[in-house]
C-alpha cells in the first residue's frame, strides 16, 4: 500500500509536536526571569512581619503581566522588599494580599542592580501556605508546566 508523502509528512509533524520543547522546559533557566535565576538555596530564610504596601509592577512587557512585589516590615523595623510572582499566577492560586497583612515569606535574599531583595518561594499567611518557587532551585512554579514541579502547584494549602 502506497502512501502520499503529504500524508507522511503530517503524520510526522502532528506526532512530534509535544516533543519538541521538552528539552528546554526541565532546563533550569526555561520561563525564567533573570532576578528568578539568581534565587540562591543559601541565602534563603524565614522573614515576618507585615505588609505595609503592594505594588503591581510591570516586569515583562513581551508577555504583558505584572510581577507583585511586597514591602514587608520585619520584627526588628526593617522594611524587606520581596518579589512574589505574576499577577495571574498568584491570583488562580487565592492569594490576593493587602496592607497590614501578617505574613512568614521564605525567600532568597539577592542582590538585583545593586538593591537587596528577597525573591519569595514560600508565602504563609494564617494556617494557609502558597508555594511560588521550589525552595532548592527557585525555579517558578508557574513556568514548570510540563515539567515534575508542576504536580506541587497547588496554590494555597492548609495544615
Amino acid at each position: 500500500m502506497r502512501r502520499s508523502p503529504v500524508f507522511v509528512f503530517l503524520f510526522c509533524f502532528l506526532f512530534s509536536i509535544p516533543l519538541l520543547g521538552q528539552g528546554r522546559m526541565n532546563q533550569p533557566g526555561f520561563g525564567m526571569a533573570q532576578r528568578d535565576r539568581n534565587y540562591q538555596s543559601s541565602t534563603a530564610q524565614t522573614i515576618k512581619g507585615e505588609v505595609t504596601r503592594v505594588e503591581n509592577l510591570a516586569v515583562d512587557t513581551a508577555y504583558r503581566f505584572l510581577g507583585v512585589h511586597i514591602a514587608l516590615k520585619d520584627t526588628t523595623g526593617e522594611e524587606r522588599i520581596a518579589h512574589l510572582g505574576p499577577d495571574w499566577f498568584l491570583k488562580e492560586k487565592g492569594l490576593e494580599l493587602k496592607v497590614g497583612d501578617r505574613l512568614e515569606v521564605y525567600a532568597s535574599n539577592v542582590l538585583l542592580n545593586g538593591t537587596s531583595v528577597w525573591i519569595a518561594a514560600e508565602v504563609k499567611r494564617g494556617n494557609m501556605v502558597w508555594f511560588l518557587r521550589d525552595r532548592n532551585t527557585g525555579v517558578p512554579y508557574w513556568a514548570a508546566w510540563g515539567s515534575k514541579l508542576a504536580g506541587r502547584n497547588q496554590g494555597g494549602i492548609s495544615f
